[in-house]
């Protein structure tokens, strides 16, 4: 396909996941307008005006899927004049920063409304081709992003920030892949299909038994954990050559903010004119409302010989080191990413590790915490 047919076709993507988006936003405001009608018109006499209130928002809600559903069918007509296959998911040009954004609040809602818009579970190398066509003679290491965010974020280089696969490249031999994938997704379902990713490249070929290692952050610990679950559930080959995996600021224990949103959505629904408001907070994709609790599946006892790490960031302040262990690295306590209160049986962990003066952030590229997980993957 010559570059301006491809273009014109990543284009008609995008313009055809625009109108997905446009009409699902379209829709949840005039529910969101006829509950708060509604609650107005409770307090009328015989609740004078509610029927016609809803045939007109029941009508806008109709007019705007007709107006999605032709304009999505006059837009994939011109689909076979590209030679575009219809069924194929097109990225469409936005930036990857949004994207990935978009996908962590919204992602499981864009999977079912605009699959033009989220990023497939996919492996990518590094983006040096110097550092993509190296050997890996010791084997590979996978990172996982958190939510909203994607691959290239573990490969920012700059002042104060090291690009922790570029040096295991170099150094050590081990190859670098980076896992991208729709983040506001169900994290077992992202589980799952990291899995089976794994297991495709387990069973190409030019497969190998070489060590596997994975390094996540954040949201991204919790699908590795379920990736591993899933993948010993289902007979695959790669967790047997599993070694290391390495969580940063993972919230094993759950993430307070996410929990305290839930119990402002509680309060909101005890009165009728705030219950309406409610329909916002539970917008946000089923990857944030799980966080809370951090539900996943057990760990598999018959994985001996896997050594699990966890590292933990904590943003020192004045006051009792308490209250720096409680806020941790801002969003996720320390005592959550260590898995202080989860028994041994339920996760074995090989070490623990708490960096000061860290952010949540800053546990992707920070000098220290990188040079920890190096020296890890590299069995020093």
């Amino acid at each position: 396909m010559s570059p301006r047919r491809t273009t014109a076709t990543r284009n008609l993507a995008a313009a055809r996941g625009a109108l997905q988006i446009g009409v699902a936003g379209t829709v949840a405001a005039a529910t969101l307008a006829e509950a708060v009608h509604m609650a107005v018109l409770s307090t009328t006499p015989w609740g004078i005006g509610r029927p016609l209130a809803r045939t007109i928002y029941a009508s806008v809600r109709g007019v705007a899927g007709l107006a999605g559903q032709g304009g999505d069918r006059l837009l994939s007509l011109l689909a076979p004049r590209l030679g575009s296959d219809t069924r194929r998911r097109l990225s469409p040009p936005v930036p990857l920063g949004v994207q990935a954004a978009l996908n962590g609040v919204l992602g499981d809602r864009l999977d079912r409304v605009a699959p033009a818009t989220v990023l497939p579970m996919r492996l990518h190398p590094h983006r040096s081709s110097r550092v993509a066509r190296r050997t890996a003679a010791a084997g590979d290491v996978v990172f996982v992003h958190g939510l909203c965010m994607h691959d290239r974020h573990w490969q920012d280089e700059t002042a104060d920030a090291v690009d922790l696969g570029r040096a295991l490249s170099m150094a050590h031999e081990l190859r670098p892949l980076y896992a991208r994938y729709n983040s506001g997704l169900a994290i077992e379902e992202n589980g799952r299909r990291l899995a089976k990713i794994l297991e495709r490249r387990e069973l190409r070929p030019a497969g190998t038994d070489r060590p596997l290692h994975l390094v996540a952050h954040s949201l991204g610990g919790l699908v590795v954990r379920s990736a591993i679950a899933a993948g010993v559930e289902h007979g695959h080959r790669w967790p047997q050559r599993l070694g290391h995996v390495v969580c940063l600021g993972t919230p094993h224990e759950g993430a307070p903010l996410e929990r305290l949103g839930a119990s402002i959505e509680t309060l909101l629904a005890l009165n009728r004119f705030s219950a309406p408001w409610v329909m916002l907070g539970r917008l946000r994709s089923i990857a944030i409302r799980q966080l809370g609790d951090a539900a996943v599946p057990s760990w598999p006892s018959s994985l001996d010989g896997v050594h699990l790490h966890l590292v933990a960031g904590c943003q020192t302040r004045r006051g009792p080191r308490a209250a720096h262990e409680h806020w941790g690295d801002g969003l996720v306590p320390v005592a959550s990413a260590l898995a202080r209160s989860v028994s041994p049986s339920e996760l074995p962990v090989r070490s623990r590790r708490v960096f000061d003066d860290v952010g949540h952030l800053r546990l992707l590229g920070h000098p220290d915490v990188t040079e920890h997980v190096r020296r890890i993957l590299a069995g020093l």
